[in-house]
C-alpha cells in the first residue's frame, strides 16, 4: 500500500475532526522527503503538534512498511509512553 504521507495526515485529521494546517503540511513534506534518510532531527516551536505529526508518521511507515521499528527518544518517560500510546490509538481507530 503507497499512500502519501500528507494524504494519510490529512485523512487522520479528517477522522480526529481537525484541519491540516501550513506548517503541517510543511512537516509532512519535510518528512516524506527525507524519509531515506536513517537520521533525522525536527526542531519546531513549542506546541506546534510536532508529537501529534510524528506520531501519525510513525503510523503511516508502519502501514506501509509493518517490519519498520523506531526508537522514541523523550526528555521524561511519561512523554514516550503517550507517544507510543498516541501512536497504537491511531493505528486501532484508522480504518
Amino acid at each position: 500500500m503507497s499512500i502519501p504521507f500528507k494524504v494519510f495526515l490529512d485523512t487522520q485529521n479528517i477522522l480526529s475532526g481537525m484541519s491540516t494546517p501550513p506548517l503541517h503540511q510543511n512537516v509532512a513534506d519535510w518528512l516524506e522527503n527525507t524519509d531515506k534518510q536513517p537520521r533525522k532531527i525536527l526542531q519546531v516551536f513549542r506546541h506546534a503538534g510536532k508529537s501529534y505529526i510524528l506520531c501519525c508518521y510513525v503510523a503511516w511507515k508502519l502501514l506501509t512498511d509493518p517490519n519498520y521499528t523506531c526508537i522514541i527518544v523523550s526528555a521524561k518517560k511519561n512523554l514516550a509512553m503517550r507517544n507510543s500510546m498516541m501512536i497504537r490509538r491511531i493505528i486501532e481507530n484508522n480504518p
